[in-house]
């Protein structure tokens, strides 16, 4: 085989690519998003070394580089293993995402040796040229018939990577065969597991461009056709119960021992199940007096709003809403009398210490909707979710570090590249800088400034915003940039205007905007657009103190910002239920309505995880991979003081 690379010293490529890793691991290096490698080599270096033993260790927790600096000292002192190490570097350091050193590594060896050798040699090349997106050069190394004559843990690695290119280039049904006979050729029975899941995945989230070929594939009676006619089921039967239940009674007569049986045919069978079996008792979980007696309120309101709306006008049989007050209660003794009252799902708690409290309890046996966020429990409340159709845990929240996410995300695709970061010094105002810099690092954007003042005197925001001038003035001045106001503080880049096309990310609030806009007409400084969160919108009318926000970029939840006009409907229904203006701190009050719905939404929105979504008052509502309530928003701009929905930008 040709080499990508040729390298006529192969002793001096080897040193090279261990300086290379030894200076890779000392500084840190952007890296591509890596492709799932291969599982295991099909010539694994001998465990009975100490040092492979330890490579071998390092790979399973998914310590790559350090893995593939052993590989590579271990290539340098053993002439009979040399070829088996430096392939063990290369493919360690594609896991990575280090392409550089692997290629290095790769090209260094000749198409020489055994034939296992040489089949994995090619096999890592194709991932190679995968992960670069070179699709029609993969099927030029790895053609169909050499394929099926390798040996069959090699085969299965390529079957992969050939499953990502067709997957990429749209041929799906070809990929989906490519996953299938990954898994058939694997011995691993956890890799087969996980080829099927790929396999699954691609058919159960076809499109209508695609679809039609789906039953023509369905017609014979092999494996194959036993996951497309599963898919099928799945796609055309999944809210019609009594069909669901027939078909797949039918299914399993006609494919009686097919591998869906051990994990998918469970979990369809499950949802049969739920929706057979709505929650006949909603426990809510909140804190109804003491000092969050408000918020509580405001969340228990939007509940029984919801509940009234999606039951109470149309008649049919509801769940049965039973609240418990959180304040000066113990959470595990709380969770078991809701559970001893009959609840069959529970919503809250609301408070995050609380939330916490609930997630270091056993699993309970019913699905639960908190509605704070505890990245403490990440794992914890993965572990529970695994191998279940609908999560056993799901958080949900408003946190404001999703919205400085999205703003990173709209500046991006505005084509801007440079960022100047304006933040009040407090808690809140950090969380939310430091959440768009990780983003907007993330996306590849550079962090030019970053600008913070007092929030008890936004006044110094005149001294920080005339900083800018000299670097993103239109009219460039001669003297230098004004001094740092007391209390402030700001870091300067290196060199003015490292990108023409910069923004201004601004996580202050509505007060602290109305003196920041004027101050950028002022100083002509109007073309960097400011984006901001829900933090500068009140939610009420106040045109004439917003008439100095016209260039002002922001986003906030449908509730407040874009209600359609079913939603006005309700507003004049909920004032003659009764209570308080649905539109006085509305977003809890949105948020109690959108936890209430999720209950019933939720199936639906875990079924195809980041696919599938609900528009609710709170925004375009989405379960992530991380069992995670996430929201897309609405952006927004003051016309003449009043917001006005970018049409363009409604859901980014």
């Amino acid at each position: 085989m040709t080499p990508l690379r040729p390298h006529p010293d192969k002793k001096s490529s080897i040193a090279l690519a261990l300086c290379c890793l030894l200076l890779a691991c000392a500084l840190p290096q952007p890296k591509p998003e890596p492709v799932k490698s291969p599982s295991r080599p099909s010539e694994p270096v001998p465990v009975a070394q100490e040092p492979a033993a330890t490579a071998l260790e390092l790979e399973r927790a998914e310590n790559y580089r350090a893995a593939a600096k052993i590989h590579l000292e271990l290539a340098a002192t053993d002439d009979g293993l040399r070829t088996q190490h430096l392939l063990a570097a290369g493919e360690t350091l594609l896991k990575a995402g280090e392409l550089e050193q692997a290629e290095s590594i790769l090209s260094g060896l000749p198409p020489t040796g055994g034939i296992g050798t040489r089949e994995r040699l090619r096999v890592l090349e194709a991932h190679l040229l995968l992960l670069r997106g070179a699709y029609a050069r993969v099927f030029l190394l790895l053609p169909e018939q050499e394929v099926a004559g390798m040996a069959m843990s090699t085969q299965a690695e390529a079957r992969r990577i050939l499953a990502q290119v067709r997957q990429r280039e749209g041929q799906s049904l070809a990929a989906a065969r490519e996953w299938l006979a990954a898994a058939q050729a694997t011995e691993s029975e956890e890799q087969r597991t996980r080829d099927h899941e790929q396999l699954w995945a691609l058919l159960s989230q076809t499109t209508e461009q695609w679809r039609e070929n789906l039953p023509a594939a369905a017609s014979m009676r092999d494996e194959f056709s036993g996951w497309v006619k599963l898919a099928l089921i799945f796609r055309e039967a999944l809210w019609q119960p009594a069909v669901l239940k027939q078909a797949l009674r039918d299914w399993t007569a006609a494919y009686t021992g097919h591998p869906a049986e051990r994990g998918i045919l469970p979990r369809l069978r499950e949802l049969e199940r739920l929706h057979a079996a709505p929650p006949r008792q909603v426990a809510v979980l909140l804190p109804l007096s003491g000092p969050y007696a408000a918020a509580g309120s405001l969340v228990r309101d939007g509940i029984l709003a919801a509940h009234y709306l999606r039951h109470g006008a149309r008649g049919k049989a509801t769940p049965k809403l039973r609240f418990y007050d959180t304040q000066k209660k113990v959470i595990g003794p709380l969770l078991t009398t809701a559970l001893e009252d009959g609840a069959e799902f529970i919503i809250g708690p609301l408070r995050r210490e609380h939330t916490i409290a609930m997630l270091e309890q056993p699993p309970a046996p019913v699905p639960l909707l908190v509605l704070n966020h505890a990245p403490e429990a990440a794992a914890r409340v993965q572990a529970w979710n695994l191998d279940r159709l609908v999560p056993r845990v799901v958080q949900f929240d408003l946190l404001p570090e999703q919205e400085a996410r999205l703003a990173a995300e709209r500046g991006w695709f505005d084509g801007m590249l440079g960022a100047i970061v304006i933040a009040p010094d407090e808690p809140r105002g950090g969380s939310l800088a430091e959440a768009f810099n990780e983003f907007w690092e993330e996306l590849g954007g550079t962090l030019e400034l970053r600008l913070r003042y007092t929030p008890e005197n936004p006044g110094e925001l005149h001294n920080l915003i005339a900083q800018l001038v000299p670097y993103y003035g239109i009219k460039q001045p001669d003297d230098s940039p004004a001094e740092t106001a007391p209390g402030a503080s700001a870091t300067t880049p290196d060199s003015p205007m490292s990108h023409p096309n910069s923004l201004i990310f601004f996580a202050g609030d509505l007060t602290a905007a109305r003196l920041l806009l004027p101050l950028l007409r002022f100083h002509e400084l109007l073309h960097l657009p400011v984006y901001a969160t829900s933090r500068v919108h009140s939610g009420v009318t106040e045109a004439r103190l917003n008439e100095d926000l016209e260039y002002l970029h922001f986003l906030d939840m449908p509730w407040l910002l874009d209600p359609s006009p079913e939603w006005d409907t309700l507003r004049k229904q909920l004032r003659l239920i009764g209570g308080r203006d649905p539109w006085e701190n509305g977003r809890l009050f949105a948020f109690g309505m959108d936890a209430y719905d999720l209950v019933e939404e939720l199936t639906r929105l875990a079924l195809q995880p980041s696919r599938q979504y609900y528009v609710g008052r709170t925004g375009r509502l989405f379960l992530d991979q991380q069992d995670r309530i996430r929201r897309r928003l609405p952006w927004a701009r003051f016309n003449s003081g009043r917001p006005l929905v970018e049409e363009v930008w409604r859901f980014l």
